[in-house]
């Protein structure tokens, strides 16, 4: 199947960026699952938020994004404003290919988190603001599931079931996220 063929279903399986109305769009969030077509499937831009006290994902793997802010025109405008504040990619509407489903996080559930799934045809530079300490590429079907040790905000510690890919943990909202995006891209 080639990649235009891929896509295609793929487009299918997300809803349309007009689904999600401006009016709505207030106690709402984007990040953007960028993916990259490669020989090992489509692999993923994943980040590290950096350690800030105040910030409740502070130290975790995320997909770049942010709050739905006055000023942008939709959701997918809050996505393509954050991905380019956080990583310095100028993503366009042409490389978004749809949004999944809402997700709440657990430690904000008022909150509702759109992804954004873009597709660009080559890796771009990644320069990282502030908010971000470091970022990656993972294959997608690379990604494998177990049980980690991770530290909350509050400095507990518990095991949690998360993706494991070259010693980086992705779990909570981002792996919820990422489980579905499988789900999705196993269904093509």
């Amino acid at each position: 199947m080639s990649l235009e063929d891929i896509c295609l279903k793929l487009r299918f399986k997300l809803k349309p960026y007009e689904y999600f109305k401006l009016e709505q769009c207030f106690r709402k969030a984007a990040v953007a699952i960028i993916l990259h077509a490669s020989k090992m499937g489509f692999e993923a831009l994943y980040v590290r938020r950096a350690y800030n006290p105040s910030d409740p994902w502070s130290g975790q793997i995320a997909f770049p994004g942010g709050r739905f802010r006055e000023g942008d025109g939709d959701i997918v405008e809050t996505a393509i404003r954050e991905v380019y504040e956080e990583t310095s990619i100028k993503l366009s509407r042409m490389d978004i290919l749809g949004l999944m489903e809402t997700f709440h996080p657990l430690n904000e559930p008022g909150l509702e988190v759109i992804p954004v799934v873009a597709l660009i045809k080559s890796k771009l530079n990644v320069k990282l603001s502030g908010e971000l300490q470091e970022y990656f590429w993972a294959p997608i079907n690379r990604l494998s599931k177990g049980n980690a040790e991770v530290k909350y905000n509050d400095g507990r510690v518990g095991c949690v079931e998360a993706y494991i890919y070259d010693g980086y943990v992705i779990w909570g909202l981002t792996a919820r996220i990422t489980e579905s995006l499988i789900k999705i891209l196993q269904s093509l």
